[in-house]
Parts: structure tokens; sequence; C-alpha cells
């Protein structure tokens, strides 16, 4: 009878599960081996991480808001599917500054039930206006099905339309 020890930190969302085959002998030269299966139970060490849809979040200057597409925010969580989705997604308003240029609104039943944002101009933007800036960032609380939450930023950009 023998003990299997780890030498270092298992991680399930790098390998979910191991098999190994042990080997033992005695004195006398009589060899045995089992293989042993471990397989990973998961624990929720992994928040939400967000993610834009179209990949890059950009509202041309000089556009009227009726004529501005939308940007979608997702999750996506390493962890497996109990720790992972549906997400509460909600503006950090301690760090939020860019109300008054565009909308942030969470829909629960968004990305197929498992919550997204939707980000929306509010404004005609111009690269040469000294405010908003360029670059309007959209400090993020995301939060698992199991209360595991992240704080984060995602970007908006406006650029020059050609």
């Amino acid at each position: 009878m023998g003990t299997l020890r780890v030498a270092q930190r298992l991680d399930r969302e790098d390998i979910s599960s191991y098999k190994l085959i042990i080997e033992a002998f005695d004195a006398a030269g009589n060899v045995g081996t089992q293989l042993v299966a471990v397989y990973l139970r998961d624990v929720n060490d992994n928040g939400p991480e967000p993610y834009t849809v179209p990949k890059f979040c950009i509202f041309p200057e000089n556009t009227p808001v009726n004529q501005q597409k939308t940007c979608e925010i997702r999750c996506t969580d390493k962890d497996s599917p109990e720790y992972g989705p549906p997400f509460n997604m909600q503006l950090d308003q301690n760090k939020w500054k860019f109300g008054d240029y565009l909308s942030v609104t969470f829909d629960a039943l968004g990305d197929g039930g498992n919550g997204s944002m939707t980000i929306r101009p509010l404004v005609v933007f111009d690269r040469e206006a000294a405010s908003p800036g360029k670059i309007l960032e959209i400090p993020l609380i995301l939060t698992d099905r199991a209360e595991r939450t992240n704080h984060c930023i995602r970007s908006c950009h406006h650029w020059r339309r050609e």
C-alpha cells in the first residue's frame, strides 16, 4: 500500500485528468503494475473574462448616432459549466466617466442566455475634440453563476472616417 502525492499544484483548466502507471516491485524481483486514473474536480478559481463583438469596439467619427452599429461585451469562463454562465455584468459606477457619451446596458438573455452588455454611442464623436478623448474605458464588474467576481476594463475607440 502506498500514497500518491503531487509535486506541484494541479489545475483542471490546464489538464483535467491524468493516467498513471504505477509499478511496484519487491526484493525477490516480483513486479506488478496498476493503471491509476486521476480526475480533477473543478473549483471556482477563475472569474469571467470579457471580450467584445466585434473584436474591436470602434465608432467612426462624424457619423450620426442612428447610423452607428452597436458593440456587445460577452464573457467566457475557464471553469466548468457549474461555475460559468450565466454571467451578471454591471458598470463599476465608481469608475465610470463616459455616461454622457455611451449607453451600456446589461441583457440577462443576451449571448444565448449567458448575459451580455450592449454599447451604443449617445453622441457624434469628433477625434479632434478634447473630450471625451479617443479611447473610452468601460469599467466592469463581472460575476459568474457561483458568485466569483472579476473587475476589469474594456475600451471603445472612435476613429477618423475616411
